[in-house]
């Protein structure tokens, strides 16, 4: 029906953390699994308003209207992301842009290597959906 189930790390707005699990396209919902996890994400296709791949990044953003007709977001990253900066310095290491500029590079040589595999998920989502 669509991509081979893979792995993908899920980031949720404002949130801190990425979950490693599965992704896949079943029948009626888009599914992330995170390992160690019980209960699955689905998110059934009917509800699912945008689904793109982000420019210059191995990501997939899906939007869609959760159980409580809210508009919800996730973002699935391809590649394992980054870790996000800690909050709470008062003081910067001098390497610290040096690895910030290391992971968007790193993330911008995925979404290149990647990109075929990405618009392949954005199709079969979008064809599972329409």
């Amino acid at each position: 029906m669509g991509p081979e189930p893979r792995v993908v790390w899920l980031v949720r707005p404002g949130s801190p953390e990425a979950v490693r699990g599965r992704l896949s396209v079943e029948r009626h919902a888009l599914t992330f699994t995170g390992e160690g996890e019980e209960e699955p994400l689905p998110i059934p296709l009917n509800r699912i308003r945008r689904v793109r791949r982000r420019r210059g990044a191995p990501i997939l953003e899906v939007e869609y209207t959760d159980a409580r007709a809210e508009l919800s977001q996730v973002f699935v990253f391809f590649v394992e992301p980054p870790p996000l900066p800690r909050r709470g310095r008062t003081w910067v290491f001098p390497t610290r842009g040096m690895e910030r500029a290391a992971s968007a590079v790193g993330l911008r040589a995925a979404a290149k290597i990647l990109r075929a595999d990405i618009d392949a998920w954005v199709e079969a989502i979008r064809g599972a959906a329409g």
